[in-house]
């Protein structure tokens, strides 16, 4: 379940401070008009992370990534588009626009937003899917990340149980659709899984309960996994340190994931049917505890 939290309820005692880093930010008030919803790691960020010591008005570098951004109808998304598309023009700033059937991506120069670390900015508009916030969070793969900010408003969309799992520091999923037909092995299985990695390590994370079970689930299905490419995260500071490459090219997708399973509660009893898992060399493989210790929240 998805619930609305306005900000004069002052159910998130630090709202004020978001309030400020947000209406700080010159590109995406651009789009405040057409009832955005920016949804994913930088409200998750404005929620969750530290800010800096010097400057409480500021989230520490390495929270996210991009700013993913949603609109309720096609109409928005469209106004919107024709609105940023002009206003970037107009302004002294270096910055490249790409389409996609899924979203418009706009790239911004390196010094385009402190929020980011100075440098290159990814604004994404998302055109696949247009409908209300709730809906549009309940698709979501993982009840941490369903997480929406409407700067119109100023309102928090979350999934009901999004605090407790935070608190928890477990990854719970809720609709992990890539992973949803397994009987063919598909490209989608291994970016899911990635992104398993991904946030348990940007988080300090383990795995759920629900979580664990899926991926084991997947596991004895697809124990070979081959990743063609690198797939790294581009981050500077924070809990990554410049370009960290999550996964590389030509190893099975399960080694990568090996030491979040492995540490689960339920793996002491877990039969592992192919070896693979329980024989996956993690000595320089990095668990969340490794990547991130001593997360505090703001």
């Amino acid at each position: 379940m998805i619930i609305e939290i306005p900000p004069n309820k002052k159910i998130i005692p630090h709202i004020d401070n978001i309030l400020e880093i947000h209406n700080a930010h010159p590109i995406l008030n651009l789009l405040k008009d057409y009832s955005p919803l920016i949804a994913g790691g930088y409200p998750m960020a404005l929620l969750f992370a530290p800010r800096l010591k010097e400057d409480t008005s500021q989230i520490t570098p390495g929270y996210f990534s991009d700013y993913d951004i949603y609109f309720e109808t096609i109409q928005n998304f469209q106004d919107a588009k024709q609105h940023l598309t002009a206003k970037l023009a107009s302004i002294d700033i270096y910055y490249q626009e790409f389409e996609t059937p899924n979203a418009v991506s706009y790239m911004l120069s390196e010094t385009s937003d402190p929020l980011l670390g100075n440098r290159p900015t990814q604004i994404q508009l998302i055109k696949k899917v247009t409908s209300p916030p709730k809906k549009t969070l309940a698709t979501f793969d993982f009840i941490n990340c369903a997480v929406g900010f409407s700067p119109k408003t100023g309102s928090f969309f979350i999934h009901k149980d999004c605090f407790k799992y935070h608190n928890l520091r477990e990854l719970e999923i809720l609709k992990p659709w890539m992973l949803d037909d397994t009987t063919i092995i598909s490209n989608n299985i291994i970016i899911q899984i990635v992104r398993f990695k991904k946030y348990c390590a940007r988080w300090e994370y383990t795995l759920g309960n629900k979580a664990f079970k899926k991926l084991v689930e997947v596991y004895e299905k697809h124990p070979v996994l081959f990743i063609e490419k690198d797939m790294r995260i581009q981050q500077v500071g924070g809990t990554y340190d410049q370009q960290v490459f999550i996964a590389t090219s030509d190893q099975n997708i399960w080694e990568i994931i090996a030491p979040l399973i492995r540490i689960h509660k339920y793996w002491k009893d877990y039969k592992d049917p192919h070896n693979i898992l329980n024989t996956a060399n993690t000595e320089n493989l990095s668990i969340p505890e490794a990547i991130a210790p001593g997360l505090t929240t703001f």
